[in-house]
């Protein structure tokens, strides 16, 4: 055998060894919402907030249905509590509006007439 190919063996074996440490290290990148655990011996990767149950030492994982179901339920109540938020500011906003036309509607009838105001500004400017 040749230095070239006992070169090339080298390499493969290496890049097999690199490989072979990749795919079973713990350091593997898990896809966006996805997370690693460990269901006895086994690593289990599942969405994120997955449950597991345990009943009379049999492990389960939560189906994908009801994970489903589960996660629409948050965020059905977390768009509702959100919708309470945007009402409650829609009043508060329209409340602030209403006293602020009131406010106008008020300096508006104290506000001289244009004549007057001229007239107050010729006597400020004489003396």
């Amino acid at each position: 055998m040749g230095t070239k190919s006992k070169t090339s063996i080298l390499c493969f074996c290496f890049v097999g060894l690199l490989n072979y440490k990749a795919l079973f290290s713990e350091e593997n990148e898990l896809s966006p919402g996805m997370e690693a655990i460990k269901v006895g011996s086994a690593k289990m990767i599942v969405p994120e907030g997955t449950k597991m149950n345990q009943t009379a030492g049999v492990i389960t994982l939560e189906t994908t249905a009801q994970y489903v179901a589960r996660r629409l339920l948050n965020i059905e109540k977390k768009l509702d509590t959100l919708k309470e938020k945007i009402n409650s500011i829609e009043e508060k906003v329209n409340s602030i509006g209403e006293k602020q036309q009131k406010l106008e509607e008020e300096l508006g009838d104290i506000q001289p007439e244009p004549e007057e105001q001229s007239e107050n500004l010729e006597k400020q400017e004489k003396k």
